[in-house]
């Protein structure tokens, strides 16, 4: 397990990182968001196969917006994290959490081991 601190360079590169990946979501989310409500102004489908092809769509949407916000969510927590001074710590064990986890997922709230444990639950 890599488990050097963090650098205040890491903690920056990271804490910009996450910035980023939440405004490109709630880009993500307005857009679909105008994207319903240009379509809902749009009119009626008269026929069957349409509109059950736009349910279907609209629901696809819909687990896109819900997959987004548990991502900001996980964000906000991380960014959270990093002003109280407990970024890098697994919520499960106490451990520092590897740099390789962090980069590849900066609002990354357990170590390796322990998440991995979570997902077998």
């Amino acid at each position: 397990m890599d488990t050097v601190s963090i650098t205040q360079n890491d903690l920056n590169a990271l804490r910009s990182q996450l910035i980023e990946r939440g405004l490109a979501l709630r880009a993500d989310m307005q857009a679909a968001t105008a994207a319903r409500q240009a379509h809902e102004a749009g009119g009626e489908v008269e026929d069957l196969k349409d509109q059950a092809a736009e349910w279907l769509e609209a629901e696809v949407q819909d687990a896109e917006v819900l997959r987004d916000i548990h991502e900001l969510t996980l964000i906000e927590q991380a960014l959270q994290r990093m002003g109280d001074g407990t970024y890098g710590e697994c919520a499960e064990c106490g451990e520092p959490i590897s740099m390789k986890r962090l980069r590849a997922l900066p609002a990354a709230l357990r170590c390796a081991t322990c998440q991995a444990a979570v997902e077998r639950r």
